[in-house]
């Protein structure tokens, strides 16, 4: 399997998600990352440096990563409307051997009834724990695996040691699981959709990743859900004072939902949660810092628009800044089809979530 070049163009945009409706600059009390976690932590992510200096810095053409099919894994056939690739996140766990990806897949497929009929079945929404056996678990760049003198990356094998060790099923009652991220040694993943069923609800899961090759789903007792059928991708990052806060994105990630979590990952927000979002967010609102040439306000925001459009975002991950404690969005999306030179695209976005939570009737 070929993973797709996810930094063939890079946009990188100072932009601000105003969160609440306040004048942009207004002076208020916005939540700040945890500064605390060091390299390794088990339950946070560490801050990064200048993150908008980090992005700005990638590289401008990807690394052609593949790994190999293994333990069994359901069929991935690549199409939106059936099964496909959907999230990818590198666990950031420095005690592992080697370095692990996991990538979330639908399944859906289309069958001929006897009367005639195609009619798309459901099959149980999966992530595939995926072994990069050749590469050094340093928390560096991963680089091509795909690489041989004379040859075009796509007439290279990967490295037999880097394969697919793990299908994990999440959930029968939902098909596709959408972006994730990983936090220490967890896994948050949010599922949505199946076409069994009519329930307007989609499913959030936390994992347990300390063995890859054994995940442990943590909140189960009881599972969480929340209202409406979407669950595109999701984020989490700790805060100052140990709580976290989920970001839910929606309808092609136009519309963002602001969730904030006990300081214990390990508690299912099921037994607590009344399912409110602190905030929520729609891509118009989007205020900006950046300008372009002609002196305008840059407040461009990835949109699924046309078949030769972009694609909404796939995933979108929080990150605290060292220093400032400011929180960020980064969120990444292609530009299709393929076949007609489509880009990968990461963008960055400023996120002021207000400690004061809003009236939601304002």
């Amino acid at each position: 399997m070929n993973l797709p070049n996810l930094f063939r163009h890079i946009l990188c945009l100072s932009l601000h998600l105003s969160l609440c409706p306040a004048i942009f600059g207004q002076d208020a009390s916005f939540f700040r990352g945890d500064l605390s976690t060091p390299q390794g932590s088990e339950n946070c992510n560490p801050c990064v440096e200048n993150i908008i200096d980090a992005v700005n810095t990638l590289r401008n053409h990807g690394a052609s990563l593949g790994f190999h099919w293994g333990a069994n894994y359901p069929k991935v056939k690549g199409a939106g409307t059936q099964s496909h690739w959907q999230g990818i996140q590198r666990l950031p766990m420095m005690g592992l051997e080697v370095p692990y990806l996991v990538v979330s897949s639908s399944h859906r497929d289309f069958a001929l009834t006897l009367d005639g009929e195609v009619v798309q079945l459901s099959g149980p929404a999966h992530f595939a724990v995926v072994q990069m056996g050749s590469r050094a678990n340093d928390g560096r760049r991963l680089r091509s695996n795909r690489l041989e003198f004379g040859k075009l990356t796509r007439d290279v094998a990967p490295h037999s040691s880097d394969l697919i060790v793990n299908a994990q099923a999440i959930t029968k009652d939902y098909d596709h699981p959408g972006g994730m991220q990983a936090i220490g040694k967890y896994l948050l993943v949010g599922c949505d959709g199946n076409i069994n069923h009519s329930r307007n609800a989609a499913l959030f899961t936390l994992w347990d990743m300390s063995h890859p090759l054994k995940p442990i789903e943590v909140w189960t007792d009881p599972r969480w859900e929340l209202p409406q059928q979407n669950a595109n991708s999701v984020g989490i990052v700790r805060l100052e004072g140990g709580r976290y806060l989920m970001v839910r994105a929606l309808s092609h990630a136009k519309n963002l939902e602001f969730y904030i979590l006990s300081d214990n990952l390990e508690e299912s927000p099921g037994s607590y949660h009344d399912g409110i979002p602190w905030d929520h967010w729609h891509y118009s609102e989007l205020q900006s810092e950046l300008r372009r040439s002609d002196g305008s306000f840059d407040r461009d925001w990835a949109d699924l628009g046309s078949v030769f459009g972009d694609a909404g975002y796939q995933n979108t991950n929080l990150i605290t800044e060292c220093g400032t404690g400011e929180l960020y969005l980064i969120a990444t999306h292609g530009r299709r089809p393929e076949s007609f030179g489509g880009d990968d695209f990461v963008d960055l976005y400023r996120v002021d979530v207000p400690v004061e939570r809003p009236d939601p009737n304002a």
